[in-house]
């Protein structure tokens, strides 16, 4: 307990000092690491949790700032809650423990995109100028009239990238060194479950109702999100087929860089791959997320 309580004081500091807020927020993973390795085989008890939402009490009143406590709670606590909760299992499912990271990051986000508004700042403003910079750039305002609203209501959408891409740095420094099976050969070996296919019909649902405020966009998004997944998933699903190739090492890592210049170009080949794959079960594989 002496050591965790060391930890919790290290990010008490931190908070009251204002790094949370200050730090490029693609390093705050790394802020991860004490208390998982701290949990890699001491359980995750009521006594741990019970001091953690004392810290964060102790960081509001100290510093004077929710920024930072909120910052502390959704882009360290809850992650690092995810993975420790993930590694008290036998087997750990990367690819679902990514998704899962990644959905409560995106959640501590939109709530700090909120708050930043009190503090002078926020995302979707920074993403606003991004997309009108952008169409400025391109010299087209009849062009630009309808794709730059839809854009800007894609925002919640968008920041759920960037909420993934945490998760996964936030799951690859963590993952445990001795294991049956690394983070990336699950990559590898998933496919998405056929559930999805009920969110997206939810979601179709959503964008054609227009008496409630808000729940056509919110549709919107959704749809955005689980063409994110299913790319995701088909760009992982269709590397998978030239690690597996009966080659060299060196003809598979040219290839591999082939890919990743290429889908991105075309992104409509690993959508469908996904879309597909989760119906098909392509290469017969058993890891569901």
């Amino acid at each position: 307990m002496r050591i965790r309580l060391m930890i919790s004081i290290l990010y008490l500091i931190l908070g009251i000092m204002s790094v949370y807020t200050n730090v490029i927020i693609f390093f705050i993973p790394l802020l991860t690491l004490p208390l998982i390795r701290f949990h890699v085989g001491t359980k995750l008890s009521r006594e741990y949790i019970l001091l953690d939402i004392v810290i964060a009490f102790i960081m509001y009143f100290a510093s004077n700032s929710v920024l930072n406590c909120v910052i502390y709670i959704t882009l360290i606590i809850l992650p690092a809650y995810s993975i420790i909760k993930e590694q008290e299992k036998e087997s750990i499912n990367y690819p679902k423990l990514i998704f899962l990271t990644g959905t409560i990051i995106w959640g501590g986000l939109l709530v700090q995109g909120e708050l930043m508004k009190y503090y002078g700042y926020s995302y979707y403003e920074a993403y606003r100028s991004l997309i009108s910079n952008m169409f400025v750039a391109m010299n087209s305002e009849i062009y630009a009239l309808g794709l730059e609203e839809l854009m800007l209501s894609m925002y919640p959408s968008t920041l759920f990238v960037s909420a993934i891409l945490l998760a996964f740095i936030t799951v690859s420094v963590n993952q445990k060194r001795v294991s049956q099976d690394s983070m990336i050969n699950q990559l590898f070996s998933f496919r998405l479950s056929k559930m999805i296919f009920l969110i997206i019909l939810l979601a179709i649902i959503m964008v054609f109702n227009t008496d409630i405020m808000y729940l056509s966009e919110i549709g919107m998004n959704l749809i955005f999100i689980v063409f994110i997944l299913f790319y995701v998933a088909g760009m992982w699903g269709m590397m998978s087929y030239v690690i597996m190739a009966k080659t060299t090492p060196v003809a598979k890592f040219l290839g591999i860089i082939m890919m990743l210049i290429v889908l991105p170009i075309a992104p409509i080949f690993p959508l469908l791959y996904g879309f597909f794959d989760a119906i098909f079960n392509f290469r017969r594989i058993e890891l569901v997320v």
